[in-house]
């Protein structure tokens, strides 16, 4: 038994080790006008927090598993978008700078106040050449209030009525992953 535990935990460290080293790095070397900002710190350290892990450092997402936050019409659309994926999450087949995602992204609005997901948004919204509005902390509450009885998370058909071009995916072959 111990003779075929050593294989897999190598192969497990050798499938972790690629996203530990792109979580690593300093942020200076990112290209974000907002990372240099001071005003950015606690944005850049929720981002770290809670989207690093799926989104990057650098927003581009991880090819074939989460998409890029950099240049997608989902993070510098309609506000209400990202917001309302931030509160509640977002599951099902979307379109993110032209690939196809389908997974879950986890809801957040239990977790983050309306001040820290609107400083993360904004963050995200004017960050990776992103040049969108920022969004304040009444957005934020404006939206959680009028869904205070949301228990699922958002599909892209539904969010589709805000004003997103792409919503969801045509039936090419990409490969699915989690926004």
């Amino acid at each position: 038994m111990r003779g075929a535990f050593v294989p897999v935990l190598l192969i497990g460290i050798a499938l972790l080790l690629p996203a530990l080293f792109a979580c690593s790095g300093r942020w200076e070397n990112v290209d974000d006008a907002a990372a240099a900002d001071p005003a950015f710190l606690p944005a850049r350290a929720l981002y770290r927090n809670h989207c690093i892990a799926c989104h990057g450092k650098d927003g581009r997402g991880a090819a074939a598993l989460y998409p890029p936050l950099r240049g997608s019409e989902w993070a510098t659309g309609n506000p209400e978008i990202p917001i309302r994926i931030v509160l509640h999450g977002l599951q099902g087949l979307l379109m993110v700078s032209g690939n196809r995602f389908l997974n879950h992204m986890t809801p957040l609005g239990h977790r983050l106040t309306d001040e820290e997901i609107a400083s993360v948004l904004t963050y995200v919204r004017l960050s990776w050449g992103n040049r969108a509005s920022a969004i304040q902390p009444w957005d934020v509450q404006r939206v959680r209030l009028a869904h205070a009885d949301r228990k699922s998370a958002w599909s892209p058909e539904e969010l589709a009525g805000l004003g997103l071009a792409s919503i969801s995916g045509d039936s090419s072959g990409a490969t699915p992953a989690r926004p």
